[in-house]
């Protein structure tokens, strides 16, 4: 099933391969990989690249893996350190806002902020739930204490990415303020998630669905009992 390589692409483009360093003269990036049954599970490494950094980049997935009842999917970002349950069993709460939530009806999107040139990182694993458990837990790390990075891009003019990390399951509360003390966006509202860490992306738009103007802001992330503060810029 290999295919001619294609011509350079003029212009603004993305590009999403799966990848396979190890083989050798035939290594390189591919848009398919077929692997045959009798396997307690699988891993598919994904890179995407992009004309320019920053941009905002959706993957839709659903023809890649159908879940099925025996079938347990996972989608994890390597650059987050974060993973998203696929499964048809999964009742996660659609929302277009978490990078990795899952979407409603049959389609199946992640939403990430690209490198650029650099490549992103993302795996897909299939197989039964023991296999899917058991190569989530060696790639991924459950922070130790709450953590909250600083978003990037910042500054930022259309779109930035905020990572946290939880220790435990918990209520979560995400908000940005301007300088006044005024709530702009809320971009969770004691949501709960899951131990690990967590990635939410923000268009830079408040609560009255218009651009927010240039300037600084503050992001409150607020887990039980606790409340961490972060200071943002927009720039138009």
């Amino acid at each position: 099933m290999d295919g001619r390589k294609l011509p350079p692409i003029p212009g603004p483009w993305v590009q999403v391969a799966f990848t396979h360093p190890e083989w050798g003269e035939r290594s390189g990036r591919y848009r398919r990989d077929v692997r045959g049954p009798g396997s307690a599970g699988q891993s598919w490494e994904i890179e995407v690249r992009s004309s320019a950094p920053g941009e905002l980049v959706t993957l839709d997935l659903a023809d890649v893996i159908a879940p099925t009842n025996e079938l347990a999917v996972s989608l994890i970002d390597r650059e987050q350190g974060s993973s998203v349950d696929w499964s048809s069993q999964s009742r996660s709460v659609a929302s277009s806002d978490v990078a990795g939530s899952l979407s409603s009806g049959a389609a199946r999107t992640y939403r990430i902020v690209s490198l650029g040139s650099r490549t992103y990182r993302l795996a897909i694993l299939a197989g039964t739930p023991e296999y899917v458990a058991h190569a989530i837990g060696q790639a991924l790390e459950i922070p130790r204490l709450v953590e909250l990075d600083q978003n990037a891009p910042n500054p930022f003019s259309g779109m930035t990415r905020i990572r946290f990390g939880l220790p435990a399951p918990g209520p979560v509360t995400l908000e940005v303020f301007n300088v006044l003390g005024q709530r702009v966006a809320s971009l969770l509202e004691r949501a709960a998630l899951k131990a690990g860490y967590h990635t939410v992306l923000w268009d830079g738009v408040n609560a009255l669905e218009h651009p927010a103007p240039s300037g600084v802001y503050y992001l409150r992330l607020a887990t039980a009992g606790r409340s961490f503060t972060k200071r943002i810029v927009i720039v138009k």
